[in-house]
């Protein structure tokens, strides 16, 4: 699982879809459709390619599908930063833990030289319980730009379900 931390180390919906909208980084082409060179990416339902500030962000799987699989999920939670290159956060790690995300802040440990036997960083004891519907919404391995004409059609299903012959494009491909 895969979700970009805001300004303030936390995941939400609002900054998430901020971010991947406007960020270059998620986009798969720029392209001039007569306002000047634009983010772009092509609908996986239609083939369009549209500017993404024009597409819906979708997910990929429904929340009841989704939150089974994180509920059920021992994988990681990487958190990434929230300015481009969107690379994993120096200052907040993530872990899943019985279907709960949790944040961690980090405090980095200055470099003096000498050998060190822990990381390159220390865990503060402060914590953020991230609730599963925010998980959902906001994991990049879930998301993806949809046009406005398919989401429509897809509607609160599963993508597989409405689309079986199309491949889904999640945004996590566009992350190191």
């Amino acid at each position: 699982m895969k979700a970009l931390l805001n300004a303030h180390g936390y995941v939400t919906w609002n900054s998430t879809r901020s971010i991947v909208v406007d960020s270059v980084a998620f986009s798969e082409i720029q392209k001039d459709f007569g306002a000047g060179a634009e983010n772009a990416a092509t609908c996986p339902g239609c083939d369009r390619v549209l500017p993404t500030k024009c597409m819906h962000l979708d997910h990929i799987l429904s929340q009841n599908r989704h939150s089974v699989s994180i509920a059920q999920s021992s994988d990681s939670l990487y958190l990434h930063s929230p300015t481009h290159p969107h690379d994993i956060s120096d200052s907040c790690l993530g872990s899943l833990v019985g279907g709960i995300g949790y944040i961690h802040k980090i405090i980095p440990q200055i470099d003096t030289g000498r050998p060190r036997r822990a990381s390159r960083a220390t865990l503060t004891g402060q914590q953020t319980a991230i609730d599963t519907g925010d998980l959902w919404k906001s994991d990049l391995d879930n998301l993806q730009f949809i046009c406005g004409s398919c989401n429509s059609t897809k509607g609160d299903r599963d993508f597989d379900v409405v689309f079986p012959t199309k491949v889904t494009r999640s945004l996590s491909r566009f992350l190191t």
